[in-house]
């Protein structure tokens, strides 16, 4: 979703630097792959590796939408002169999609799977499960249709990694990157029927919805 709505965006046509671009899209994520070293710490940073803590920290979360909007588009201002403005560009674009992402689809599912108590079954007892279960198969749905991923993924598979302020390091971001290449094509034999909480017409409203937001936003940049 997150390539898709890059993809889309009117902004998008100010990118000269497509792999650095794609790269910075998915370097929010790269908490996943960090490593944690034999005390139990983060190797980059020295904090508790790969908990929530951690994503809050790349990806800049503060508790006020508005000032998170405003951290998001100053990582993206701040770089927007140097060689690396294209990845920025993506970093911040990442955050602010996760932004409206919350607003428009997480907090509502949250409710819903609150009141849906016919819902929580075996399989899928608690809201993280839930929400993975149809969010992997929105995932899977959305690169199995996508007619440009082949594009984005020569893009993404030859941008140069390197270390991004305090927040991850080029190592953890070459592994989300190996982790995304190879993600999709490992389940290509997963069915993705069945959604309970959020449907491809939901992912495809908020794609929509989400471009037009995020270029609003940085049209002033």
């Amino acid at each position: 979703m997150h390539f898709i709505i890059a993809h889309n965006m009117a902004y998008a046509d100010k990118i000269i630097d497509y792999p650095k671009f794609y790269l910075g899209l998915i370097a929010p994520d790269a908490y996943h792959s960090r490593k944690v070293t034999p005390t139990g710490e983060s190797a980059a940073t020295g904090r508790q590796g790969a908990e929530l803590s951690d994503r809050d920290i790349t990806h800049l979360t503060v508790k006020n939408t508005d000032d998170w909007k405003n951290k998001a588009l100053r990582i993206i201002k701040t770089n927007n002169a140097g060689s690396h403005k294209s990845f920025y560009a993506g970093y911040g674009i990442h955050i602010l999609t996760d932004i409206y992402w919350d607003e428009i689809i997480y907090k509502p599912f949250l409710q819903r799977f609150a009141n849906a108590t016919a819902y929580h079954d075996a399989s899928n007892p608690t809201p993280r499960q839930a929400y993975m279960s149809d969010m992997t198969k929105i995932d899977l749905w959305l690169y199995r249709t996508c007619k440009y991923k082949d594009e984005i993924w020569s893009y993404l598979s030859c941008g140069e990694c390197f270390d991004v302020q305090d927040l991850v390091t080029s190592d953890e971001i070459d592994a989300e990157r190996q982790l995304t290449l190879s993600w999709y094509d490992a389940k290509k034999t997963l069915d993705i029927d069945n959604f309970i909480y959020i449907t491809p017409g939901q992912a495809t409203d908020f794609i929509h919805e989400a471009t037009t937001g995020i270029d609003d936003l940085l049209i002033v940049l």
